[in-house]
C-alpha cells in the first residue's frame, strides 16, 4: 500500500516482496489522469500536423504529459485484468526516444491546455 503522496514527481518507488525481489519504477507521476478515447479522431498523430516541428520543440516544457496507447487488438465485454495489447507504453512528451510526433493530436492539445489553465 503507497502512502498518501502529493500531485507530481518524477518519483522513483521502490517494492520489495517478502521474497527479498525488488522492482524499482522511475519517473513516476502522482496526480489527475485524463483518458482520450475515441476512433479515427484520436488515431491522427501530432506529426501529421502541419505544425508539427513547432510542436516538438514545445513538448521539451511539458515533460509531466504522458500518453500511453492501448492497442486495436484489446477488446473485452467483461472487464479485462490486463490489456491484449499495447501500442505505446507510458511516454512522456518530451521523450526524444519516441516523441511527441506518435502523440495523438487531439491528446496533445488537450493535455497541453489544461496544463496551461
Amino acid at each position: 500500500k503507497l502512502p498518501p503522496t502529493p500531485a507530481g514527481g518524477p518519483y522513483t518507488i521502490a517494492i520489495q516482496a517478502s521474497t527479498g525481489e525488488e522492482v524499482i519504477l522511475e519517473d513516476v507521476l502522482f496526480g489527475d489522469v485524463y483518458v482520450c478515447g475515441g476512433q479515427s479522431n484520436m488515431a491522427f498523430n501530432l506529426a501529421s500536423n502541419e505544425n508539427h516541428t513547432y510542436y516538438t520543440q514545445e513538448a521539451k516544457r511539458y515533460p509531466n504529459i504522458r500518453l500511453f496507447t492501448v492497442g486495436q487488438g484489446t477488446s473485452s465485454s467483461l472487464p479485462l485484468l490486463d490489456l491484449h495489447t499495447v501500442k505505446q507504453p507510458w511516454v512522456a512528451a518530451a521523450n526524444k526516444s519516441f516523441g511527441v510526433g506518435s502523440f495523438s493530436a487531439v491528446c496533445w492539445f488537450f493535455g497541453r491546455t489544461l496544463h496551461n489553465a
